[in-house]
């Protein structure tokens, strides 16, 4: 039997579950830098992106998210709205070629914390 997709359902399910996290108001104060990357024009695309403040800030997140007790991250993964979990998604591409780039792996830490622990 062939499965049916229906285009858009990800996105709308996504959004509803976005919507019941705030209505729930268990959703804190985000620690997510208040920029995007719409900040930085042509940083979008990933074929020359060039480290930016944004990027930094997301990776010391990343290592006071490490330092943190499992109460604080349950409650930072609780803060992070849909938009700021597409950033981190950007962030850990971003971060992927950077490391390639310098050989460095500890750079990679910062992205693989932001996309298994949002």
């Amino acid at each position: 039997m062939q499965k049916t997709i229906i285009l858009g359902t990800e996105i709308a399910n996504a959004k509803e579950a976005e919507l019941k996290r705030i209505l729930e108001g268990k959703n804190g104060k985000s620690s997510m830098p208040i920029e995007s990357y719409d900040k930085w024009p042509d940083e979008k695309h990933l074929y020359n992106p060039i480290l930016n403040a944004l990027d930094s800030a997301l990776c010391d997140m990343s290592h006071e998210f490490e330092k943190s007790s499992p109460e604080d991250r349950i409650n930072l993964r609780k803060s992070i709205s849909m938009d700021e979990i597409y950033t981190l998604l950007l962030f850990s591409k971003r971060v992927s070629i950077f490391a390639i780039r310098t050989n460095d792996p500890k750079i990679l830490n910062c992205g693989l914390n932001s996309i298994l622990n949002p």
